[in-house]
């Protein structure tokens, strides 16, 4: 959902089960979601990414340049377990607003309230 809306979302079970229903994955990840599903039980998810309280973020102004999930969740498509990649502290974001080939905006106000 991150390219509809501010912030990044886990999609509905039944979103997921429209393919896997007919998309038999062997891995225990699916296999458990499929069991959730089948029970009408919900999966307690858990956030990876943590940011402070009074820092706004919004995913949009990422996706409209162009800058890949990769770039700062790593390889998520690839992780058994998705776990933080990058640091996501101040430094690490303003260091990659610094670049110039990114041109975004370094004023206190884009991040913080």
């Amino acid at each position: 959902g991150a390219d509809k809306s501010k912030h990044a979302s886990v999609p509905a079970m039944n979103v997921c089960m429209n393919c896997h229903l007919t998309v038999k994955v062997t891995s225990p990840w699916i296999q458990q979601l499929t069991k959730a599903y089948e029970n009408g039980t919900a999966i307690e998810w858990k956030k990876v990414h943590l940011l402070p309280d009074f820092v706004r973020f919004s995913h949009q102004p990422h996706v409209d340049k162009g800058v890949a999930c990769q770039e700062c969740h790593g390889a998520v498509e690839e992780m058994d377990v998705v776990s933080q990649h990058s640091d996501l502290s101040m430094g690490w974001c303003v260091n990659c607003h610094r670049k110039p080939e990114n041109n975004a905006p370094i004023n206190c106000s884009t991040c913080h309230y």
